[in-house]
């Protein structure tokens, strides 16, 4: 994918992947945490961006997932009002069994939200927000669930998210068989244009894989599918799988294991 605008609507994702990927997800609650050593690094490397000393009365864990950044926001705001949402239902179901002290759970989605108006200042949300159909939508909810002068701490995946297994499936065919995130740029215009302020921060993360197949059981268990509409829509052969798998191998560094980049962008927001 390359660093050009890319408006939101080509890229939305219709009711029914909606749902798809509330089912890929919630699949995936009971054993995510044991894949999920990148996600609780990008938690706490978000998480350090909030404001020393803001009073925090109600905060919501946008996306949260298995509960990881709702336990620390509690132990940061053991007296707020604090609100962990989620698209898949199993997800909050295992959030729920951390029993995380007068924590209100929500199964909604991003884009929806059954929230009311100026209610939050504390919003975190983590890796989750690449999979929001039109970030327009998503930013104008935050703008409108939030107070005044409230923070708003986003993650999410870069272009350069899994640019090794993008060249190596190129080697093969000319299908999308991973999943393509949008430029910094265009979420800082989105988030602008709604009225927040918009700081950001990018962070480049290599982890070590020994072969496609071990990424992909990686993936796999994270819930994190193609999710792309231009996805490849063919049936992928053996034969395929294993001429992508050699290209990705060939990339090995001494110690047998090819490096694979994830680009993370922060966004601190803030409302005026």
């Amino acid at each position: 994918m390359q660093d050009t605008d890319t408006p939101a609507q080509t890229r939305a994702f219709t009711t029914i992947d909606r749902l798809k990927i509330a089912r890929s997800f919630g699949k995936a609650a009971i054993h995510y945490d044991d894949h999920a050593d990148l996600q609780r690094q990008v938690a706490d490397e978000l998480l350090a961006f909030i404001p020393q000393f803001k009073p925090v009365t109600h905060g919501l864990d946008l996306g949260c997932g298995t509960g990881y950044c709702s336990k620390k926001l509690r132990q940061l705001f053991p007296e707020s009002r604090l609100l962990a949402l989620d698209l898949a239902l199993p997800m909050l179901q295992t959030t729920r069994a951390l029993q995380i002290n007068e924590l209100a759970l929500v199964c909604s989605d991003a884009q929806a939200l059954p929230l009311a108006n100026d209610l939050f200042d504390l919003v975190v949300s983590n890796l989750s927000m690449q999979w929001c159909a039109n970030y327009a939508v998503f930013f104008s909810e935050l703008l409108r669930i939030t107070r005044s002068g409230s923070s708003v701490l986003l993650s999410t995946f870069g272009p350069q998210t899994l640019r090794e297994v993008r060249a190596a499936w190129a080697k093969v065919d000319t299908q999308v068989h991973v999943n393509e995130f949008v430029p910094l740029h265009f979420l800082q215009q989105q988030a602008q244009e709604v009225g927040f302020s918009c700081y950001s921060k990018v962070l480049s993360v290599q982890r070590g894989y020994p072969s496609l197949r071990a990424l992909a059981a990686e993936l796999k268990g994270l819930g994190a599918h193609n999710m792309n509409q231009q996805q490849n829509t063919r049936l992928t052969t053996r034969k395929n799988f294993a001429d992508a798998e050699l290209a990705f191998e060939q990339a090995q560094s001494s110690n047998n294991v090819t490096a694979v980049t994830y680009e993370i962008f922060f966004l601190h927001l803030q409302k005026p």
